[in-house]
């Protein structure tokens, strides 16, 4: 996931969706993240307790699954070259 997250830092999403799919979403998710934080910090703003709201049981066994599927992926491609 390391090379995801240095790819998406360069802006090359692609490059970081083929590297790990799931620490590509990770990284997005990072980038969101302290943008959503900081808009929060500096302005007051409930929008931060949405986040809260949208962090779920389902949602956590949905990521699960993901992060599942992007494993066996990489396995795949690893496998298969």
């Amino acid at each position: 996931m390391t090379t995801a997250f240095a790819a998406a830092a360069d802006g090359d999403l692609a490059t970081a969706f083929v590297a790990q799919p799931f620490g590509a979403l990770l990284a997005l998710a990072t980038g969101v993240t302290a943008v959503v934080s900081a808009f929060v910090l500096l302005t007051g703003s409930a929008v931060g307790g949405l986040a809260v709201r949208l962090l779920t049981p389902r949602t956590a066994a949905v990521l699960g699954v993901l992060a599942v599927l992007a494993w066996i992926y990489k396995i795949v491609v690893v496998r298969s070259s």
